[in-house]
């Protein structure tokens, strides 16, 4: 993509092209409709190549002064959300590689507009050395840490602020005008992964999210609604990981909730990346020998004796991944779950039109189960927060699964 991949952050070079909101929106609307598209539909190189030439005649236009209201920067965060989870579901072949780079060329160009927005209101805006640590920690904690604020950042003074997509969403900005033409691509890449993160975290609590549990009154007399039947169910569903596909997709569940964010990515499998695991075994032996100690120890056991809430909760997630993905090689081929348990670490297809799905929002720790119509309407069935509310909602998944 010519200058834009030698130089992600704002341009000094840019041409002297006069402030041209009308030239802008129009652009913005253009690369909306030719790049923000579903997850696992591939673009044609030519549409990629018109895009870039797009992108690069935006960056001049912002560069020079072109303000870009609402709708533009809305429009531009979709795009660069297509793209994030173009490049997460496709792992590390070509197109993830060139869809990683449009990502990053469309936070630059986020950073660029936000930069020139707020340049006259407040000189200091971006020299806060407080971004730069929430950032760090952000990468550094777990899932674990975010879901029971057991140790690392969620158990330190930084916690409720890194827990806050959107005030991620504003340090990552801040890092990266901070960092101006010195910001290397690299460096923008991985503030780009996280602002989407975090992007794609705050679209999905204003979809489902709530205020107050909820369950559906269709879903009051359920099985999981009866104590007894409750402890059997879930029991039932944990003894289908007994088997070395459930050992493997126990294990890497584990890893994938006690690991760094940094370590563990986002990935369309159910197993962890190669790369994933590498650091792991470098960086983390410890937490990887408790992961595979675990899984061997067996669902069962760990469902009914180890403290860990961790190895608890994922004896009935990897039971129901192996409901979902009976077949062992396909756990390293096909979309963890059919797409159907949607965590902050897997990107994966959307299942069909009325199709039940379970989420997991960060910042409340709610699990929520939601089907969406094929007018893109959401209804909730069910939302809670905690250990319990978890395994309510993969009971009531694994029932619509299994009629």
């Amino acid at each position: 993509m010519g200058d834009a991949e030698a130089s992600p952050g704002p341009s000094s070079s840019a041409s002297s092209s006069p402030p041209d909101p009308t030239r802008a929106a129009k652009l913005c609307r253009r690369l909306h409709r030719g790049l923000a598209v579903r997850v696992g539909t591939s673009l044609p190189a030519s549409a990629q190549h018109k895009a870039a030439l797009q992108l690069l005649e935006l960056r001049d236009l912002v560069a020079n002064g072109t303000a870009l209201d609402v709708t533009c920067k809305t429009q531009l965060l979709c795009v660069g959300i297509a793209c994030a989870r173009a490049a997460w579901y496709s792992g590390g072949d070509e197109a993830a590689q060139q869809m990683r780079l449009t990502m990053t060329l469309v936070f630059a160009l986020l950073v660029l507009a936000e930069a020139t927005a707020t340049a006259d209101e407040d000189a200091d805006a971006d020299a806060d050395p407080g971004a730069t640590g929430l950032v760090e920690a952000w990468r550094a904690a777990s899932l674990a840490d975010n879901l029971f604020a057991a140790s690392g950042v969620y158990a330190s003074s930084m916690a409720q602020r890194v827990a806050v997509d959107f005030e991620m969403c504003h340090a990552t900005l801040r890092v990266a005008r901070q960092a101006g033409d010195e910001g290397g691509l690299e460096q923008y890449a991985t503030l780009a992964e996280i602002f989407y993160r975090c992007g794609i975290a705050r679209a999905t609590h204003a979809e489902v999210g709530g205020t107050a549990p909820f369950v559906a009154l269709h879903a009051v007399g359920a099985p999981h609604a009866d104590p007894t039947q409750r402890k059997e169910s879930l029991m039932s569903l944990v003894e289908v990981a007994e088997s070395e596909a459930g050992q493997q997709a126990m294990r890497d569940l584990i890893l994938s909730v006690k690991l760094p964010r940094s370590v563990v990515g986002v990935r369309r499998t159910l197993l962890l990346t190669r790369e994933a695991n590498a650091a792991a075994a470098k960086q983390h032996a410890e937490k990887l020998t408790e992961a595979h100690d675990a899984a061997m120890r067996g669902a069962s056991w760990c469902w009914q004796h180890d403290a860990d809430l961790v190895h608890r909760l994922c004896a009935p997630l990897a039971g129901l991944a192996v409901i979902l993905c009976p077949h062992k090689s396909d756990m390293r081929k096909a979309d963890a779950f059919n797409g159907r348990v949607q965590l902050p670490f897997l990107q994966c297809t959307s299942p069909p039109a009325d199709v039940p799905c379970l989420t997991l929002l960060q910042h409340t720790r709610e699990w929520v189960l939601y089907t969406l119509d094929a007018r893109g309407k959401t209804r909730v069935h069910f939302r809670d927060s905690g250990f319990d509310a978890a395994c309510t909602g993969l009971l009531m998944l694994t029932q619509r699964v299994r009629k």
